[in-house]
């Protein structure tokens, strides 16, 4: 079983490890690591944001609609750690901390902002309105993450690779 490091410090840029298998993934060489800072699937978490998400404004009965929050709080609990890492991995080292306060405050914005909007759209749209915005900004989300993996995906492997 792989240690998985990212857990304990989300800030951990080096480590190292023993290669346990040398296998293949989708047709690519890929190694398995006794111990890894790598959160996996790093990219796919918005889009079972946007399934839960939209689900709620599809769904007509209370078992969908519990169906909606088991998919939104397991998609959650893999999009922080990811959003974390991804955060602290775009920051130069000398600027993480304003990195981390600006995304520690779009965090705060959203809570602040969230309900209000959203009692707008249930009193004046009505309550499907909720899961149809939230499910085209998860989408939004999606996108906007898939588009930062493509631009940044080659830099960030690029900057790792520089030497120190």
């Amino acid at each position: 079983m792989t240690e998985r490091l990212y857990g304990q410090d989300p800030y951990l840029r080096q480590f190292t490890a023993t290669i346990v298998e040398r296998t293949a993934h989708h047709g690519r060489p890929a190694l398995v690591l006794d111990r890894t800072a790598f959160y996996p699937t790093g990219g796919g978490q918005p889009h079972g944001y946007t399934l839960g998400v939209g689900s709620v404004a599809l769904g007509r009965s209370f078992p969908v609609f519990l169906d909606s929050m088991v998919v939104l709080t397991v998609a959650e609990m893999w999009m922080i750690p990811t959003a974390t890492t991804l955060t602290a991995n775009l920051a130069l080292p000398e600027a993480r901390g304003r990195y981390r306060s600006v995304y520690g405050r779009t965090w705060g914005l959203s809570l602040a902002l969230g309900p209000v909007i959203g009692g707008l759209l249930h009193d004046r749209v009505g309550p499907a309105a909720i899961g149809w915005g939230g499910g085209g900004m998860a989408l939004a989300a999606a996108l906007g993450f898939l588009g930062l993996l493509r631009v940044l995906g080659g830099a960030l492997e690029r900057r790792e690779q520089a030497p120190a």
